[in-house]
């Protein structure tokens, strides 16, 4: 079972996202933020979904493209999205666009490899 702290810990890693970055997504503090990742404190069923989108989100762009290039990526406005940056689509809840580009992203990265 993946805990919250683990949870927060993956997204962080590389420096892909920064605990301002989860404060924003989650919209609450940082120092919210900063109690769910080092003292484990529980969070609200709606936080627990949004994160574990979240996580989705960046596990999807750390496959498409490395750790520094994905940080920028998510802060970036992307046409794609509407000039949305994805970050603020995942906190909006329309994760599941943001999702989408990046498999497109890693299919392209992909058919790319083996040609």
């Amino acid at each position: 079972m993946t805990t919250i702290k683990s949870l927060l810990d993956n997204v962080c890693a590389g420096g892909v996202l920064t605990v301002a970055d989860l404060a924003q997504v989650t919209r609450t503090s940082r120092r919210t933020v900063l109690r769910w990742r080092y003292r484990s404190d529980t969070v609200r069923k709606d936080v627990e979904k949004r994160l574990l989108e979240l996580r989705a989100v960046v596990d999807l762009a750390r496959q498409a493209m490395p750790d520094r290039r994905a940080r920028t990526w998510l802060r970036s406005p992307q046409p794609e999205l509407e000039g949305q940056r994805p970050l603020d689509a995942v906190s909006d809840g329309s994760a599941y666009l943001v999702i989408e580009l990046l498999g497109a992203l890693v299919e392209a990265a992909v058919e790319a490899a083996i040609e």
